[in-house]
Protein backbone atom coordinates (compact mmCIF):
# COMPACT_ATOMS: atom_id res chain seq x y z
CA UNK A 1 0.00 0.00 0.00
CA UNK A 2 1.04 3.31 -0.56
CA UNK A 3 0.90 6.27 1.99
CA UNK A 4 -2.67 6.98 1.17
CA UNK A 5 -3.52 3.54 2.14
CA UNK A 6 -4.38 2.56 -2.21
CA UNK A 7 -3.02 -0.82 -3.63
CA UNK A 8 0.49 -0.22 -5.60
CA UNK A 9 2.51 -2.53 -7.45
CA UNK A 10 5.42 -3.76 -6.11
CA UNK A 11 8.41 -2.29 -7.26
CA UNK A 12 11.41 -4.35 -8.46
CA UNK A 13 13.80 -3.75 -5.99
CA UNK A 14 10.27 -5.36 -3.63
CA UNK A 15 9.77 -8.32 -6.05
CA UNK A 16 13.44 -9.33 -5.58
CA UNK A 17 13.12 -9.21 -2.12
CA UNK A 18 9.78 -11.05 -1.94
CA UNK A 19 11.02 -14.21 -4.01
CA UNK A 20 14.06 -14.30 -2.24
CA UNK A 21 16.90 -12.46 -4.35
CA UNK A 22 19.50 -10.03 -2.59
CA UNK A 23 18.05 -6.35 -2.98
CA UNK A 24 18.58 -4.89 -6.83
CA UNK A 25 19.98 -8.63 -7.96
CA UNK A 26 19.12 -7.68 -11.52
CA UNK A 27 20.30 -3.86 -11.44
CA UNK A 28 23.25 -5.22 -13.58
CA UNK A 29 21.25 -6.27 -16.71
CA UNK A 30 22.11 -3.52 -18.68
CA UNK A 31 24.99 -0.57 -18.66
CA UNK A 32 24.84 1.72 -16.02
CA UNK A 33 23.71 4.72 -18.71
CA UNK A 34 20.13 2.64 -19.02
CA UNK A 35 19.54 2.42 -15.27
CA UNK A 36 16.49 4.10 -14.20
CA UNK A 37 14.94 4.09 -17.41
CA UNK A 38 11.91 1.96 -18.27
CA UNK A 39 13.82 -0.45 -20.64
CA UNK A 40 16.29 -1.26 -17.27
CA UNK A 41 12.95 -1.47 -15.37
CA UNK A 42 11.19 -3.61 -17.99
CA UNK A 43 14.27 -5.60 -18.34
CA UNK A 44 14.43 -6.14 -14.98
CA UNK A 45 10.95 -7.25 -14.01
CA UNK A 46 11.27 -9.70 -17.04
CA UNK A 47 14.10 -11.72 -15.21
CA UNK A 48 12.38 -11.67 -12.22
CA UNK A 49 8.95 -12.63 -13.70
CA UNK A 50 10.89 -16.01 -15.54
CA UNK A 51 12.41 -16.83 -12.23
CA UNK A 52 12.09 -19.21 -9.61
CA UNK A 53 11.48 -18.24 -5.97
CA UNK A 54 14.40 -18.97 -4.29
CA UNK A 55 13.01 -20.13 -1.08
CA UNK A 56 10.89 -22.53 -2.43
CA UNK A 57 13.89 -24.08 -4.79
CA UNK A 58 15.75 -24.28 -1.31
CA UNK A 59 13.25 -25.94 0.40
CA UNK A 60 12.59 -28.67 -2.73
CA UNK A 61 16.45 -29.21 -2.73
CA UNK A 62 16.50 -29.46 1.29
CA UNK A 63 13.63 -32.35 1.13
CA UNK A 64 15.37 -34.05 -1.33
CA UNK A 65 19.06 -33.71 -0.44
CA UNK A 66 18.44 -34.10 3.29
CA UNK A 67 17.49 -37.35 3.77
CA UNK A 68 20.57 -38.59 1.62
CA UNK A 69 22.62 -36.98 3.97
CA UNK A 70 24.32 -34.07 1.40
CA UNK A 71 22.99 -31.49 3.51
CA UNK A 72 22.32 -30.95 7.07
CA UNK A 73 18.15 -29.99 8.02
CA UNK A 74 16.76 -26.54 8.47
CA UNK A 75 13.53 -25.58 9.36
CA UNK A 76 11.02 -23.76 7.15
CA UNK A 77 11.41 -21.06 9.30
CA UNK A 78 15.48 -20.78 9.32
CA UNK A 79 14.81 -20.56 5.84
CA UNK A 80 12.61 -17.70 5.55
CA UNK A 81 14.63 -15.90 8.41
CA UNK A 82 17.52 -16.57 6.33
CA UNK A 83 15.54 -14.76 3.26
CA UNK A 84 14.35 -12.13 5.36
CA UNK A 85 16.50 -8.90 4.79
CA UNK A 86 18.11 -7.39 7.74
CA UNK A 87 17.72 -11.08 9.74
CA UNK A 88 21.21 -12.82 9.22
CA UNK A 89 23.73 -12.65 12.15
CA UNK A 90 27.10 -12.95 9.96
CA UNK A 91 28.37 -9.97 8.21
CA UNK A 92 28.07 -11.35 4.85
CA UNK A 93 24.50 -12.01 4.85
CA UNK A 94 23.59 -8.51 6.13
CA UNK A 95 25.46 -7.20 2.49
CA UNK A 96 23.62 -9.66 0.82
CA UNK A 97 20.39 -9.13 2.01
CA UNK A 98 20.65 -5.83 4.02
CA UNK A 99 17.86 -4.49 5.73
CA UNK A 100 15.30 -2.20 3.59
CA UNK A 101 14.85 1.06 3.90
CA UNK A 102 12.00 2.01 6.07
CA UNK A 103 11.22 5.49 4.94
CA UNK A 104 12.25 8.56 7.08
CA UNK A 105 13.24 5.97 9.71
CA UNK A 106 16.69 6.71 11.97
CA UNK A 107 18.92 3.87 11.08
CA UNK A 108 21.17 2.86 14.23
CA UNK A 109 25.24 3.13 13.17
CA UNK A 110 25.31 -0.64 12.48
CA UNK A 111 22.45 -0.20 9.71
CA UNK A 112 24.24 2.69 8.25
CA UNK A 113 27.76 0.90 8.10
CA UNK A 114 25.82 -2.08 6.47
CA UNK A 115 24.14 0.14 4.22
CA UNK A 116 27.65 1.80 3.26
CA UNK A 117 29.14 -1.65 2.86
CA UNK A 118 26.84 -2.84 0.70
CA UNK A 119 27.46 -0.91 -1.88
CA UNK A 120 30.58 -1.74 -2.21
CA UNK A 121 29.97 -5.68 -2.53
CA UNK A 122 30.07 -7.40 -5.97
CA UNK A 123 27.24 -9.20 -7.27
CA UNK A 124 29.85 -11.56 -9.00
CA UNK A 125 31.39 -13.03 -6.09
CA UNK A 126 31.86 -12.85 -2.20
CA UNK A 127 34.72 -9.82 -2.47
CA UNK A 128 34.20 -6.44 -1.10
CA UNK A 129 36.43 -3.76 -2.04
CA UNK A 130 36.97 -1.26 0.80
CA UNK A 131 39.51 2.05 0.32
CA UNK A 132 40.86 3.77 3.11
CA UNK A 133 41.89 7.15 2.69
CA UNK A 134 45.57 7.31 4.11
CA UNK A 135 47.47 10.87 5.16
CA UNK A 136 50.87 11.57 4.69
CA UNK A 137 52.41 13.56 6.76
Amino acid sequence: MDSQGSLRTPSVKEWEVILGFPPNYTRQCMTKSEHGSTQHEDCRLSLIGNSWSVGAVAWLLGQLLQPLGIISSISLQELVTHLTPGQQPELQGLLLRPPMSQGTKTLSPSSKLVAKLSGLVSLKGDDLMLQAQVKYQ
